[in-house]
This record gives structure tokens, sequence and C-alpha cells, in this order.
């Protein structure tokens, strides 16, 4: 499985399980909450989500990842695992911001080292 860094490696590479390297951020989305599932199962809600930036500024967006995640690797240089979708569709009769390429199915983000 190839490493991503790029836009441009991103679109050939779209609906594929996909290895992403770039920087992990932990994202505040104050007031926009998404809901987070807890071992428990008990569902709660969260305001911060991660997403990642590449080499070439993209970003791509991990989602709800766990807390302990979200405070340990925020500005770190990591590897995330999961299928891209490259290209997420708008939702009709909306207002969202404009879609950014995202990891759907994340199996693992840890640290990278070359």
């Amino acid at each position: 499985m190839p490493h991503l860094r790029s836009k441009e490696d991103l679109v050939t590479h779209d609906g594929q399980l996909v290895n992403i390297v770039g920087t992990y951020q932990a994202v505040d989305t104050h007031p926009h909450p998404y809901p987070r599932r807890g071992p428990d199962g008990k569902i709660t809600m969260t305001y911060v989500i991660a997403r990642l930036e590449l080499e070439d500024r993209t970003l791509v967006m991990v989602g709800v990842r766990p807390e302990q995640e979200l405070a340990e690797l925020d500005g770190k240089k990591v590897v995330a695992i999961g299928r891209l979708e490259a290209s997420p569709p708008l939702v009709p009769g909306m207002a969202q911001l404009l879609p950014m390429p995202t990891l759907r199915t994340v199996e693992s983000v840890t640290l990278w080292s070359e």
C-alpha cells in the first residue's frame, strides 16, 4: 500500500484502503458538535475532531477520534490508515462547508517514522 502525501496522490486512490502521511491536527469545531460513541455505547457530543495536513497543504478529514489520540498526536507527523473518499458529495439543500477528502473506516493513526 503506497504512502499518500499530496492531493495528486489522493485522486488516484479514491475508494481504496490507503496510508496517508501528514501532520495531525486536533480542530475545535465550536459551536458545532459531533456525536461520539463511548466504549460503553453511550453517545456524547464532542467539539474536537481530527484532520491531516499533507505536504502540499491539502487537508484530509479524519473525524471524531479518541480524546487521548487527539491530545497525544496533535501537531505531530503521522500515518493514518483507512478507506479514502477523495471527493465527498454535497448534501442537497443544506448549508455546509465545501467537502474535503475524508478517511472513512479509520483503522489506525500512528506516529510516522521514516
